[in-house]
């Protein structure tokens, strides 16, 4: 698809990473291993983001050098953001919440999504929580990763930040 976009005259490409997936409030619903308290991360889901990560960036390593250097790129690391985020919720956005859904119905607001459940929780200050429903952040979650994105720094955003990469 690079190369396709390449190819038709595309030269600077902005990627995003993968983030835990294995740590959005329905995926540790599915955690069968947890004992106790709230259920922890999938790790399986997780280890296979991690793995499209390191994918992602040795493909696009290469086709810099394929195509003579005329392939600009930044790649975000999502995975690593958000796991910053979930491990100190606090420090990283004022998040008072990082394992519960804002809406939803049931255990972690993740049994029943918010839009179609009768009568669903919400949470009465959206961005205090990482994940706005079962799957997704809240608008706060992602505007810290849209802002590193844009301005952020290695390790997070290689080989430059994307207003960088839209500067050269």
């Amino acid at each position: 698809m690079l190369q396709n976009l390449f190819n038709l005259g595309a030269r600077k490409f902005g990627i995003v990473s993968i983030p835990p997936i294995g740590c959005c409030p329905y995926a540790r619903l599915q955690n069968t291993t947890a004992t106790g308290g709230l259920p922890g991360c999938l790790t399986e889901l997780n280890d296979d983001a991690q793995a499209f990560q390191l994918m992602v960036a040795s493909l696009l390593e290469g086709l810099k050098y394929e195509l003579n250097h005329e392939f600009k790129y930044s790649l975000g690391d999502v995975y690593t953001m958000t796991n910053i985020m979930l491990g100190n919720p606090g420090k990283f956005g004022g998040f008072k919440d990082a394992v519960m859904a804002c809406c939803g119905k049931g255990q972690l607001n993740a049994e029943k999504p918010c839009n179609i459940s009768e009568n669903p929780n919400l949470c009465p200050n959206r961005s205090e929580y990482v994940f706005w429903d079962m799957f997704h952040p809240t608008e706060h979650a992602a505007g810290l990763v849209a802002e590193t994105l844009y301005d952020g720094f290695s390790p997070i955003v290689v080989p430059m930040n994307f207003s960088q990469l839209a500067q050269i």
